[in-house]
């Protein structure tokens, strides 16, 4: 009777999501990882934000041939796509070269402690990269090498299938509002109740059909949530007095963004159009 048990997993949090996990993952494995696990008695499964290996605990000697191997590593390789469109809009780019494909390289030697992080790096073996990648890339790349080490704990009893974490940041952006009221932009002000966020009034910017913006900009770039925790105000103050035009203003989505420059500094901005 076949007896499989978790090898190891591979985690995928992401700042964005309230639950802090990741969403819409596949994990598809190359060609000659799908031959590897085939040969190996391994199998894997998806959920969405993890992967799983499982190994066959009646199969520890043909294991340990393949981890043993010095001709061919042990190493199982996964390009991760999202079926979320917006993905790259919400996601920020853990590396310099935002051309890039991103690339977790770990070697699994179950000797790691629980919820090690895999560091991101560029990929530079292109060997991995189909034509059709070209044309729908791939969010990033895993690869695992499984080491001897592994296969011996794994067949002790009581072994702990080591996890790994890959964590992912949301993008932060610049946040402008674009407020189309008959109000003076002088009279106006956004308000964080919290009092960490500031914006400066930019003035009146000209719109199509002759239309007219009071905007304001934050001073610092912003993070993009599933569930935003900010809270903003519009205040309007005459004579003196100070009074909440709009309780809780919206925040910034996924599809408001592009890129600009901002005092020569090539920047992310979001932006917010209200009519009130």
């Amino acid at each position: 009777m076949e007896r499989y048990q978790y090898l190891f997993n591979v985690h995928v949090e992401h700042s964005y999501f309230s639950d802090n996990l990741c969403k819409n993952l596949e994990f598809v494995p190359t060609n000659n990882s799908v031959k590897i696990m085939n040969n190996a008695g391994l199998i894997y499964n998806n959920r969405g934000h993890r992967l799983n290996i499982l190994a066959n605990q009646n199969n520890i000697d043909s294991l340990m041939l393949f981890a043993r191997d010095i001709d061919e590593p042990f190493e199982l390789q996964f390009k991760v796509y999202s079926s979320d469109v917006d993905f790259f809009n919400y996601t920020q780019c853990p590396i310099a070269n935002e051309q890039a494909i991103v690339y977790y390289q770990q070697l699994v030697s179950g000797k790691e402690e629980q919820n090690d992080v895999i560091q991101a790096s560029v990929l530079k073996e292109q060997r991995s990269i189909s034509n059709s990648d070209h044309l729908n890339p791939p969010c990033f790349i895993v690869n695992m090498s499984i080491a001897p080490e592994l296969i011996i704990n794994f067949a002790n009893a009581g072994f702990l299938a080591p996890t790994f974490l890959i964590k992912l940041q949301s993008q932060e952006n610049i946040w402008k509002y674009y407020l189309m009221s008959s109000k003076h932009d002088s009279e106006l002000a956004i308000v964080d109740l919290a009092g960490k966020v500031t914006f400066e009034a930019m003035g009146l910017e000209n719109l199509a059909a002759n239309k007219q913006a009071v905007t304001f900009q934050s001073h610092t770039a912003l993070s993009l949530c599933e569930k935003s925790n900010y809270h903003f105000q519009l205040t309007s103050t005459e004579e003196r007095f100070s009074k909440v035009l709009i309780k809780r203003l919206p925040v910034a989505t996924v599809n408001q963004r592009y890129q600009t420059v901002i005092d020569g500094n090539a920047v992310s901005l979001s932006e917010i159009y209200i009519n009130f």
